[in-house]
């Protein structure tokens, strides 16, 4: 389960990579990928508010968003974009929990403590607390904009689930609005707006092979948990 995950997830990533690149022969990808960062740059204190309210959209909607996360660093840089994407994400899984946990509790125990998945992660969150929604939320495989939902039905209290969610989430956001950022670089290097220097692509390249072993460590660290999961599910269902 855990190589599995892994390869999901950087294969994914690798795939993307190439579609991307059998884009960019075939369509304008670069001129359309400029244009758009000026549309960006052009809203401009706008942009700032607009991006992570698009981003929690998203994540309320059960909407993949990965383009965003990527975005993030394209269009507004490293750190920037990070806490835009962070600020995005937390505001996201706020209003999922407040969801679950008030105007359609009933609705999403009915839907969710029904499967023995469902069940056999609400034991280990009654048994370990917030440390697994910290776990949950590093894994490749698990839904983590639904299990904001799943986060409401528990006795989980807001604000600490909360913090839990906003320190799981950081360390894939930061890889993937990294990659944007490089991405922002080459292009640049493209449109020669800026000169290759052998030191500065070094560290570039340096930085992204580091965070992409920072997140595939804690993927690691958090397929125990899907293991025990798995392997209490497997029990619900003989019951």
């Amino acid at each position: 389960m855990k190589r599995r995950a892994l390869t999901i997830q950087y294969g994914g990533l690798a795939l993307a990579a190439l579609a991307l690149a059998w884009l960019a022969w075939k369509f304008p990808i670069l001129q359309w990928i400029a244009s758009a960062q000026r549309w960006v740059q052009s809203l401009g204190a706008a942009s700032v508010l607009v991006y992570p309210l698009l981003y929690a959209l998203c994540n309320v909607l059960l909407l993949p968003a990965g383009v965003l996360v990527v975005g993030a660093g394209f269009f507004f840089g490293l750190w920037a974009g990070f806490l835009l994407v962070l600020i995005g994400n937390v505001l996201g899984a706020a209003i999922a929990f407040a969801v679950a946990r008030t105007v359609a509790r009933k609705w999403v125990e009915r839907k969710m403590l029904s499967s023995p998945r469902w069940q056999a992660m609400d034991e280990v969150i009654g048994e370990k607390g917030g440390r697994i929604v910290f776990l949950s939320q590093l894994h490749p495989l698990f839904p983590t904009s639904l299990l904001n939902y799943f986060y409401g039905i528990t006795r989980l209290p807001f604000w600490s689930c909360l913090g839990w969610i906003a320190l799981g989430q950081m360390p894939g956001a930061f890889f993937y609005v990294y990659l944007g950022t490089v991405g922002q670089y080459g292009v640049q290097l493209i449109h020669e707006k800026s000169r290759f220097q052998l030191s500065e692509s070094g560290l570039w390249i340096a930085g992204l092979i580091a965070a992409l072993g920072v997140t595939i460590t804690l993927a690691k660290m958090s397929a125990n948990l899907l293991k025990e999961i798995d392997e209490r599910a497997s029990a619900l269902r003989v019951l």
